[in-house]
């Protein structure tokens, strides 16, 4: 019975291991999602999940939320919603999907070292800032490019 429970617990070690870059920052945020064991939500705020939702979602791995959050911010409504929303929420939907992702790797590889394994699941994507700034750039000019030329 202790090994069950053991097996559904998450180290600071191992969402270290997962988090990458910012970890510190990330830690201090999912302590306080869990007391005496127990999840539950709490708000915080994560400006990058404010100033630049879907591409923090996607640099953080969590494609399913990026998904439903570009959806979301094409129905008018539903997009302020949304925008609100995300930085409220966006740690502690960090730290679902991290303890999701390093229960299920505990689950699948219960002996042995799983922090290399962690590292290389969770992390970021490094292509995401450049992808993102272009993307941006890319808009931005026809947006301006679409003004002048209603202008004419």
């Amino acid at each position: 019975m202790k090994d069950n429970r053991l097996q559904l617990t998450v180290t600071e070690d191992e969402f270290a291991a997962f988090i990458g870059p910012k970890t510190q920052k990330y830690l201090l945020k999912f302590r306080k999602f869990s007391v005496d064991g127990i999840d539950r939500f709490s708000a915080t705020w994560h400006w990058p999940a404010f100033l630049v939702g879907f591409w923090w979602l996607l640099y953080r791995k969590m494609y399913l939320w990026a998904i439903v959050y570009f959806i979301l911010v094409m129905i008018p409504y539903a997009n302020v919603a949304a925008w609100i929303t995300l930085p409220i929420s966006g740690n502690y939907l960090y730290y679902r999907h991290a303890k999701r992702e390093i229960l299920r790797v505990k689950t699948l590889q219960p002996f042995g070292d799983i922090l290399k394994t962690l590292s290389e699941l969770g992390g970021t994507n490094k292509w995401v800032p450049a992808v993102g700034i272009v993307v941006s750039i890319a808009a931005f000019f026809m947006f301006v490019l679409g003004f002048i030329l209603s202008a004419c």
